[in-house]
């Protein structure tokens, strides 16, 4: 298959050098035909001028082209005018959020005062610690049990030695 797709492959790149000879327009004679016609038209007017003036030969002249420049000044301002707004647009923003955070701090001050500090509930978290009270958790194991039980459920080993705690005063208070 492969063998088959490289020949044709070759095939068609030799068809296209053939095309591509037959197709072919020399330029070079036909440039070398156009200075001799140029030649020959100068050597005329030489002869028929009967002048002995030196005529001089006419050098190519660059023309130089002053570019049109509005379309970069376009360009720029608009560039211009987006890095601006994107600056505005982030000092407000900063300002929203200095004004959110200087609002909740206040608030949480005004908790402190009153002692009304509460959280947020999960009712996940309340769940898993109403089933850590019921389970036994071994506390005389220098806490590996609670570092086992902590890593079981993902939550801190405070919170379940805050349930162990709590499992011990409750059978202590029956």
């Amino acid at each position: 298959m492969k063998k088959l797709i490289l020949i044709l492959i070759l095939s068609l790149s030799v068809s296209a050098q053939e095309n591509v000879k037959q197709d072919s327009i020399d330029i070079r004679s036909l440039v070398a035909e156009q200075i001799n016609a140029v030649k020959i038209k100068e050597n005329q007017t030489a002869v028929e001028s009967n002048k002995a003036e030196v005529i001089p030969q006419t050098s190519i002249e660059v023309k130089s082209e002053s570019k049109d420049y509005t379309n970069y000044v376009i360009f720029f301002v608009i560039e211009i005018g987006l890095a601006a707004s994107l600056i505005l647009l982030w000092m407000k923003r900063k300002e929203i959020n200095n004004k959110y955070a200087v609002k909740y701090l206040k608030l949480n001050v005004a908790k402190i005062r009153k002692e009304k500090i509460g959280t947020k509930l999960n009712d996940e978290l309340s769940r898993l610690r109403t089933t850590l009270i019921a389970q036994p958790i071994n506390v005389n194991d220098h806490g590996r049990d609670i570092t086992y039980k902590a890593k079981k459920y993902s939550i801190s080993k405070g919170e379940v030695h805050l349930a162990a705690k709590l499992k011990m005063l409750a059978e202590r208070s029956k």
